[in-house]
């Protein structure tokens, strides 16, 4: 895992690794935003909001993210993504929300 920036106080942890399992069937439902530190992040509908690990090859732009299928999903827009919880210390150093990441595997909308 990385965490790529577009430019200073714009970044996103991406994936990168050996092709993940299709194991974790979590449902994340909220809207991207940013957190403290800039890092782009799950926000739910009670205010929590956990890091977002995108899937490798995705690019962090000034908007959002650019997912390796070329979908782009901005700040602000409603997200639905399949995956699950997972721990990483470069993820806690440099990111602040307080939920563990969440390791996205699919986007469902």
């Amino acid at each position: 895992m990385t965490i790529d920036s577009a430019d200073p106080g714009r970044k996103a942890a991406i994936y990168e690794g050996p092709e993940q399992e299709s194991e974790q069937q979590a449902l994340l439902q909220g809207k991207l935003d940013r957190d403290s530190k800039g890092c782009l992040v799950g926000k739910m509908d009670d205010g929590t909001q956990t890091v977002l690990i995108f899937p490798t090859e995705s690019t962090p732009t000034k908007e959002g993210v650019k997912l390796p299928t070329g979908e782009q999903i901005a700040v602000g827009d409603s997200v639905s993504f399949g995956g699950g919880h997972t721990q990483s210390s470069q993820v806690a150093e440099e990111c602040s929300a307080s939920a563990e990441p969440f390791l996205i595997m699919s986007v469902t909308s």
